[in-house]
């Protein structure tokens, strides 16, 4: 999870590359006020209450976007920017790549990795804190 306020994580699972992020729900303790974007092609279909599709067109790129959403009272525009924020996770994990080259690693035990993947993390959030600064 990401807070968008600082653009820094609030919630990391580090786990193998076979666990879906899907997964990670059933660990996950909602905080009040927090959204949960989630995409995928059979959403739809998959969720038991009725959705809503919220179009958005970006005049920027001259782009329009659909999305769903449960939330009947949010403008497209907030639905768009929550997805738009979305992507700053992925973000996220590029930086890491690019930055950190983390193309190997010291230690290669479960919490050698952990511990590894960790100080990657702090570093970004420390970048990120001086960033604001």
């Amino acid at each position: 999870m990401l807070d968008l306020r600082g653009n820094i994580p609030t919630f990391i699972r580090i786990s193998g590359g076979k666990l879906h992020d899907v997964n990670v729900l059933d660990i996950l303790i909602p905080e009040p006020g927090a959204f949960y974007v989630m995409a995928g092609a059979t959403c739809a279909t998959d969720y038991p209450q009725p959705l809503r599709r919220s179009k958005y067109h970006d005049a920027n790129t001259d782009k329009t976007f659909n999305f769903l959403t449960n939330s009947f009272a949010f403008p497209a525009q907030t639905v768009a920017d929550l997805y738009r924020y979305r992507w700053q996770v992925e973000l996220f994990f590029k930086w890491i790549n690019q930055h950190l080259r983390m193309k190997s690693f010291f230690g290669t035990s479960e919490n050698a990795v952990k511990a590894q993947i960790w100080i990657a993390v702090s570093v970004h959030v420390l970048v990120a804190i001086v960033k604001k600064r």
